[in-house]
């Protein structure tokens, strides 16, 4: 059996009780990780950094906590206090193969770029 009701009117509730709100917050990488430069893997070089702190935006927290959904990465700041992105960093495996894949190139562009004298 289905009951369907309208009603008009109003209800009012007081009482006070505590509660906690938790936000998860997503990130790749924590605090104290090394991580490597991927822009610089891609060029040839292994640049390693290790995160001292994350930063995410605040404000974008707050606008979006009505929501419950807050998607954007955070800053990484490394030792040396620079900015980095979480799409610029990448581990060591992925390092050596961005840096094995330059080189592969690099060598088959000399190569091709080799003036034979004989």
């Amino acid at each position: 059996m289905d009951y369907d009701y309208t009603s008009v009117g109003s209800i009012y509730v007081g009482n006070c009780a505590s509660c906690t709100h938790t936000i998860n917050l997503t990130h790749l990488y924590d605090v104290g990780d090394i991580v490597y430069s991927g822009p610089k893997a891609r060029k040839g070089f292994l640049r390693k950094f290790c995160i001292k702190e994350l930063r995410y935006d605040a404000e974008a927290i707050v606008e979006n906590i009505v929501h419950y959904y807050y998607d954007y990465p955070p800053l990484y700041i490394d030792t040396f206090n620079a900015y980095h992105n979480e799409e610029d960093l990448v581990t060591l495996s992925e390092a050596q193969a961005l840096i094995a894949a330059y080189l592969i190139v690099e060598a088959a562009h000399r190569e091709s770029n080799i003036i034979n004298c004989s």
